[in-house]
């Protein structure tokens, strides 16, 4: 079977274990950011690529590890930046 192309926060919080509270207020201070969100009847169902859920692991094993989450969210956007124009050219 191919691996999943998009996970949702349900997948997220599984996979990476943490607290869907968390990973919701992270979201909120806009840390982590969606890659995409579909309109649902009471609001908006956020979807992540698996690029994205590589940079929320890290974010967490920064933040865990002593890092404020504005310096831990200004590196992992750094790293993605990075890795999405290495996968552009």
């Amino acid at each position: 079977m191919p691996p999943k192309s998009d996970y949702t926060t349900f997948d997220v919080v599984k996979i990476i274990g943490i607290k869907m509270e968390l990973l919701q207020d992270w979201m909120k201070r806009g840390f982590i950011k969606p890659t995409r969100q579909v309109p649902i009847s009471r609001g908006l169902k956020s979807y992540f690529d698996r690029l994205q859920l590589y940079i929320i692991e890290a974010f967490y094993y920064l933040v865990q590890n002593g890092i404020n989450r504005q310096e831990a969210a200004q590196w992992t956007l750094n790293i993605h930046k990075h890795i999405s124009s290495d996968i552009a050219t």
